[in-house]
């Protein structure tokens, strides 16, 4: 009888011990069992598409593990797991890879290219909200500077920015097809562009958000599992459609997953991750961390100042739950109820 590793990546702690749980049931035929591991060697890694690291561990090449996309589906994935988690479907799936753990994984260049994008991307708007920051601090009109195809002066005192596409292009074309390096250049004295767009600095976060998320949430969101609205976001001047707002019904309820929020709206992930990113870089998401690009990275980008400095500066921490050392199906129904928050310790 051998036992097989499992890790996960991208996962929240409640997620990651309900799948836990359900593993400790898993006996296949031939006597074969598994379990959840910190290993960094483990055989099996669920991975979560939808968050940048579960996408870099997608886009590995040659590895030497077997990858399950958790929740959604992914083209680099050896396998999926559907949520809900259905125990029947977890044996199905765990008896299938156990059978190709000495098969070489398939490894798909065109679709690591393709996911090397979104994540460069998506860090695009990393630098777009942080230049943005650094522009509103200043004293004086500025311009970000660098972008083809683009001109933005930024108007601090006005909260205003003033965006020129050239070549038939509107802005929002042109910031998503941006992969070059901007700067903030002060520009005293300059004036709104003729026949140009003029938005408010949050219009301008909030449409960036939606442009470049590309399904991965912004890295100060990643520590938590669960999201709610502290309003509604303004979308008469925001702009959103009835997608948005069957959204902001779910989050101004309660603090609600990804996963509850595509199951009840209907949406892709995608959307909703960029509706999630967009709500926190104007200040609407409850409980947000005042560090939404993560420290880690340094710079300015780790100061960010959010919604005219209103929002709270408090990091939501997530901390692990111990699983019970309880054994069997009462140790199941055990972990299964720390997962969903029901009775016992909390």
């Amino acid at each position: 009888m051998s036992r097989i590793a499992a890790q996960t990546v991208g996962i929240s702690a409640s997620d990651r011990l309900l799948l836990g749980a359900f593993l400790d049931l898993v006996v296949l035929a031939d006597g074969t069992q598994f379990y959840l591991s910190d290993d960094a060697h483990a055989a099996i890694w669920f991975s979560n598409p939808l968050s940048e690291k579960g996408l870099e561990v997608l886009a590995e090449r040659n590895r030497s593990h077997l990858v399950v996309a958790f929740g959604t589906p992914h083209s680099d994935a050896d396998a999926v797991l559907d949520l809900p988690i259905r125990l029947t479907a977890l044996r199905v799936l765990l008896g299938v890879l156990s059978s190709r753990m000495q098969t070489p994984p398939r490894v798909s260049v065109i679709s690591n290219l393709s996911v090397a994008r979104n994540v460069a991307a998506h860090r695009s708007l990393e630098s777009w909200i942080t230049l943005a920051a650094q522009a509103e601090t200043m004293a004086n009109a500025s311009e970000l500077a660098g972008q083809p195809n683009l001109q933005i002066l930024v108007f601090p005192a006005q909260k205003q920015i003033s965006l020129l596409a050239t070549e038939h292009l509107n802005w929002e074309d042109a910031v998503k097809a941006n992969r070059t390096q901007l700067e903030v250049v002060p520009r005293p004295g300059a004036v709104p562009l003729a026949n140009a767009a003029s938005i408010s600095l949050d219009q301008f976060r909030w449409k960036l958000a939606l442009l470049c998320s590309h399904g991965i949430l912004l890295p100060g969101l990643t520590r938590g599992t669960h999201f709610a609205l502290e309003e509604w976001p303004d979308f008469g001047a925001l702009g959103g459609g009835a997608e948005f707002m069957r959204l902001s019904a779910l989050m101004v309820r309660r603090k609600i997953s990804l996963t509850e929020m595509a199951g009840a709206s209907r949406l892709p992930r995608e959307q909703i991750v960029g509706f999630i990113n967009a709500c926190a870089v104007i200040g609407k998401l409850k409980d947000a961390p005042s560090d939404l690009l993560g420290s880690e990275r340094g710079g300015f980008g780790s100061q960010i100042p959010l919604l005219d400095h209103t929002l709270a500066a408090r990091r939501q921490g997530i901390a692990p739950v111990a699983p019970s050392p309880s054994s069997g199906f009462i140790g199941f129904l055990g972990k299964l109820r720390s997962a969903l928050s029901l009775g016992g310790n909390r």
